[in-house]
């Protein structure tokens, strides 16, 4: 999965062919991804992201407005399960 300027795109063949999964992201920039037990949340430049059980489905969860000390949650999303591996220092 890669994130651009024009959106999102996933390849199912190693990078041969790739296929939009925007969706409402169309058109946005996607800067960063991250994925949890079948969730895939995505950050762009008006809030994150998220879709479940690679729906591609996008919702966003958290809205971002022009200053950064002015974000709002768009949903409460309460049963996502905690990471599996939280260790980052061999990154």
């Amino acid at each position: 999965m890669i994130g651009t300027q024009r959106g999102l795109f996933i390849s199912d063949d190693g990078g041969v062919r790739w296929r939009d999964v925007s969706g409402v992201l169309k058109g946005r920039r996607a800067s960063c991804i991250a994925f949890n037990r079948g969730h895939i949340f995505v950050g762009a430049d008006d809030g994150l992201y998220l879709a479940r059980d690679q729906s591609y489905s996008w919702r966003r969860i958290y809205v971002c407005t022009d200053t950064p000390d002015e974000v709002e949650a768009a949903e409460e999303v309460s049963d996502l399960a905690e990471p599996e591996n939280t260790d980052v220092s061999g990154i």
